[in-house]
């Protein structure tokens, strides 16, 4: 299955989902490519609400979990967005043989831009998420 990386909306209109498992295999080399322009990583933009976070512990540990302690759920508008994924796409198209399976990170970024603009035009806001 693999680890993936994609946008949730507050408005819980997903539109046309991305598939993100491209986008967290290169983690690193993105992060070096945001780095060298002084943009924030993807993962500055994580969230889960108190209740989501509990999913990414094993069963368990689930139980000792206190829920109430944790940070709210944050959430970010679009165009805070858009710079970072537009560097992204910028740095995959000059150069995909710096990153792993370029043509489906390129397929993830531009999914992951179309859907950061239409959220703007929706009026809602956004955070990544993750999933094992």
């Amino acid at each position: 299955m693999g680890v993936a990386y994609y946008p949730v909306f507050e408005d819980d209109d997903d539109g046309d989902p991305i598939d993100g498992k491209a986008l967290a295999a290169n983690e690193k080399a993105l992060d070096r490519a945001l780095a060298s322009a002084g943009l924030p990583k993807l993962l500055d933009f994580f969230s889960a609400s108190p209740e989501d976070m509990v999913d990414f512990f094993d069963e368990e540990e689930q139980d000792d979990i206190d829920t109430s302690v944790a940070a709210p759920e944050a959430w970010f508008e679009p165009d805070a967005a858009l710079a970072v994924i537009r560097h992204l796409l910028a740095c995959v198209t000059d150069q995909p043989k710096a990153f792993a399976d370029s043509d489906r990170l390129i397929e993830d970024l531009k999914g992951f831009e179309q859907q950061l603009i239409d959220a703007g035009n929706r009026n809602t806001r956004w955070h990544l998420t993750m999933q094992y």
